[in-house]
């Protein structure tokens, strides 16, 4: 990111020289465009807010079928003897499991986090008891991902994470673009055994995917020389209930 758009008189100073549907668009180009604009940009030129009178339906408990599956995920496991679990059949078995409660898990899921969903990392337990707590990995191709961000149909970036929508989520990235970390919402982030930079929504009404589209654009940048070309992104959702 050039220098200039971290002078907050500069910054608003071109911006409020441009029409209104570009300032409008301003407002989504990242998380640091829109907290200078916020707190610097003269409010009859801020776009008005969006009409909130239809908001999406939101549950406030995970489907059944849902927590069935992780829970008998739980209790077969369990049941296993200890010598099984040094063979390759557990593997197998572990596998298959895993995605049977992956399966049930997409359905109410974000269509684009469903599509791209590949693997349930972790979250098995909080599953079976009705909780939003797991970390989700997806791979997305870098053009699918990228069109997704900055694409003009909005209508495929609204509405929750989840039926039952988390109150936080944090977002990695593990491959196929990098942070740019003079970003000030891009921050080292405990995960695993370490911290990686990540991004982060807190939303006690629930996270939708307009808020991590937010976060993301702008923050994420094309790794190597490829143009993005041909490069899927490793991206790990981690849900807070």
């Amino acid at each position: 990111m050039h220098h200039t758009w971290h002078v907050p008189e500069l910054l608003t100073g071109i911006i409020s020289s441009l029409p209104a549907s570009d300032i409008s668009q301003a407002f989504q180009i990242s998380h640091h465009f829109r907290n200078i604009l916020r707190s610097n940009l003269s409010p009859c030129l801020r776009p008005l807010p969006e009409n909130t009178c239809n908001k999406q339906s939101r549950s406030t408990t995970l489907p059944q079928d849902v927590r069935d599956e992780a829970k008998a995920f739980g209790t077969q496991e369990i049941a296993l003897p200890e010598q099984l679990k040094m063979t390759d059949i557990y593997y197998y078995w572990l596998e298959d499991a895993q995605s049977q409660v992956l399966d049930k898990l997409k359905t109410c899921l974000h269509p684009f986090l469903s599509r791209h969903a590949v693997q349930l990392i972790n979250g098995y337990e909080a599953l079976a008891e009705g909780k939003l707590s797991f970390c989700l990995q997806t791979v997305i191709p870098f053009q699918h991902l990228y069109d997704f961000i900055y694409g003009k149909d909005r209508k495929t970036r609204s509405g929750f994470l989840a039926s039952k929508p988390p109150t936080a989520v944090t977002v990695f990235c593990f491959g196929g673009v990098a942070w740019d970390l003079s970003y000030a919402n891009v921050q080292c982030r405990e995960y695993e055994s370490g911290k990686k930079p990540s991004v982060r929504v807190e939303k006690e009404g629930g996270v939708m995917m307009e808020d991590i589209v937010n976060e993301l654009r702008g923050t994420l940048v094309v790794d190597g020389m490829s143009g993005g070309l041909g490069q899927d992104v490793v991206l790990i959702w981690k849900f807070d209930d």
